[in-house]
């Protein structure tokens, strides 16, 4: 699995933008990708170290990571958009010309795209293009591209300007490309193990820092997720035993995430989700509260109750559905005190997600309750997507 299609969901969450791996398009105003060499070394289909000549072609003087597009012994190499990457160092603002860099000595991080090759996520923005698998480098430093505001476009920075993605000369670089390959090609053997509990176990180390294969830099922790879903009971054992050995600092949301992906195959870890919600430090509530919605287990309804009074109106709508699910008619009068009386233009998505709940619980106790709650105009916006009145 090439870490270009997992980059959206990867490395900016996954975890903080969107509650469970749902993704939104890159919009101008949003941030754009920074990978690290680490990352870039998996994603790349070929790693090139060489000096560039002019009209988008490069003159190959080190080959690190081979294609099979490529022939043995090839000396020059086009790349798509070279040319038009800005050479002009410190751009803070868009009318800021700065000072041109000389060097012609550069490395590539490259995979095939519509016209030819292209260095990794190439973007223009604003009449600037940069791009992050392009480092350029003379004998003191290594400059490259990254985004320094935002809004705003991929800047040329030298490495005391973007120390979090550009190594501080060509010798870093080199190492970080070395390292990289080495941790890239363990990844590739562990998603290569076809009995599904070895894989698993394998796949599991990368989820706590002091379990990851030596060397690893947390690369391939989001990206443990998918193919943890796809062995789906094969995988509950072991993360189970993850959650019981993990100490008080090591985070486990992305854990947790995992259990929510796999759903009613995953209600072994129920108790030791249940004692997560304690534990906010270690993983976030409304992640726990989703992962024991969708494992469907009754013995979370006692745990969860009390969150209906959780400070936070969308921690209280994840307990909400949990026992929406669970079919706890005990607990729909308070989930009902939750719809409040003035609807807020920020809960909107919560306060449809609360009335879908309710119906869920109980159609005809709910009825009432969203009709009053659609006469608010900003509830009324959002109609279309209130289970209840959907066939009204």
């Amino acid at each position: 699995m090439s870490l270009t299609k997992r980059w959206g969901s990867t490395r900016r969450l996954l975890l903080s933008a969107f509650l469970l791996g749902l993704c939104v398009g890159t919009a101008r105003a949003d941030s754009f990708p920074e990978p690290s060499v680490d990352e870039m070394c998996d994603e790349a289909e070929l790693i090139i170290e060489g000096v560039y000549l002019g009209e988008n072609t490069v003159e190959i003087t080190r080959v690190h990571k081979k294609s099979r597009r490529l022939k043995d012994g090839t000396r020059r190499i086009k790349v798509a958009r070279l040319d038009e990457h800005s050479r002009s160092l410190q751009m803070w603002r868009r009318e800021d010309k700065g000072e041109g860099i000389e060097t012609k000595k550069l490395v590539l991080f490259l995979a095939p795209g519509l016209d030819g090759w292209e260095s990794l996520h190439t973007i223009t923005d604003g009449g600037l293009c940069g791009s992050c698998g392009l480092y350029w480098f003379d004998k003191t430093t290594c400059y490259g591209y990254a985004q320094s505001m935002n809004p705003g476009p991929y800047m040329l920075l030298s490495a005391k300007g973007a120390r979090w993605r550009i190594p501080e000369n060509i010798e870093a670089l080199r190492s970080d490309i070395k390292t990289g390959l080495a941790n890239s090609r363990r990844w590739r053997s562990v998603l290569a193990i076809e009995d599904p509990k070895k894989k698993a176990r394998a796949l599991a180390k990368y989820l706590l820092t002091r379990t990851s294969p030596e060397g690893d830099k947390g690369t391939f922790l989001y990206a443990v997720r998918e193919p943890m879903r796809k062995l789906g009971e094969h995988a509950v054992p072991v993360l189970v035993e993850v959650l019981e050995d993990a100490r008080p600092e090591e985070k486990l949301n992305d854990v947790v995430l995992i259990l929510y992906d796999i759903g009613p195959e995953a209600r072994a870890a129920v108790p030791h989700l249940c004692k997560l919600l304690d534990s906010p430090e270690q993983a976030y509530t409304g992640y726990v509260l989703s992962a024991l919605r969708t494992a469907g287990d009754p013995r979370a309804v006692e745990p969860v109750r009390p969150f209906l009074r959780h400070k936070e109106f969308r921690v209280a709508v994840r307990a909400a559905e949990v026992l929406a699910v669970l079919k706890d008619h005990d607990s729909f009068d308070k989930m009902a005190a939750l719809v409040p009386v003035k609807a807020k233009r920020k809960d909107q998505f919560r306060i449809y997600e609360l009335l879908n709940a309710l119906h869920e619980l109980d159609a005809k106790r709910a009825k009432s309750i969203i009709d009053k709650a659609v006469k608010n105009p900003i509830i009324a916006e959002c109609k279309h997507h209130i289970k209840g009145l959907k066939d009204r």
